[in-house]
């Protein structure tokens, strides 16, 4: 999928889901003054400028490539029950990368990491179908990757029955990536949840944290 907007909105502003974030950014959040805006990340700051920026004609183009992204994942359902999908285009990234640093696929630079890391997630975000993601294994380093698994709308609980599948036929809990920190002692956890009585003990379980 090339996802961009038509005609001259996509040269000036680039993808659809970028039109769509960077103008929920702009009308959620005050644009800031040169002050603010030193204290603040340069590439949201430059998200706020670039979305405050962008037309009403522009931002309609965006909406109705967002259906026709819908549409056409809607379409695959007639042939498939699931997609499945890389979670991310490379197994890792620098700890200190930027939402616009270069990023390197088979040694080339493939763009800018907000663009090439996730288009898989990126579509799915715009169509709102359930996804989720599952542990795919791991690479010759030891870094764990991922693959997203799409669902028809509203067929989340059976999503989530698709990945217990996957989870049970290839455990992952026990494996540690390399370099991981070590894993903290588990310990015991009560979920609760509010009724009209107080408060009620639903079930509790082993946690990490």
């Amino acid at each position: 999928l090339v996802m961009s907007t038509p005609s001259t909105s996509a040269a000036k502003h680039g993808p659809t889901w970028r039109v769509l974030q960077q103008v929920n950014w702009a009308g959620r959040f005050a644009l800031p003054d040169e002050a603010t805006a030193k204290m603040m990340d340069a590439g949201f700051v430059a998200g706020l400028r670039a979305g405050a920026a962008i037309s009403g004609m522009e931002l309609n183009a965006a909406i109705y490539k967002r259906t026709a992204y819908f549409r056409l994942v809607q379409s695959w359902f007639q042939s498939f029950d699931w997609i499945a999908t890389p979670v991310t285009t490379v197994a890792s990234i620098p700890g200190d990368a930027k939402g616009d640093s270069p990023i390197s696929i088979n040694g080339k630079i493939a763009g800018e990491l907000r663009v090439v890391m996730a288009p898989y997630l990126n579509v799915v975000n715009l169509t709102g179908h359930p996804a989720i993601s599952v542990p795919a294994g791991f690479t010759q380093a030891g870094i764990p990757v991922g693959m997203q698994l799409v669902g028809r709308m509203n067929a989340d609980v059976d999503l989530l029955r698709l990945a217990k599948v996957i989870e049970d036929e290839q455990p992952w809990a026990d494996r540690i990536p390399t370099g991981a920190p070590p894993r903290l002692p588990l310990r015991p956890l009560t979920l609760y949840a509010e009724t009209g009585a107080g408060r009620l003990r639903v079930r509790s379980s082993q946690s990490n944290h």
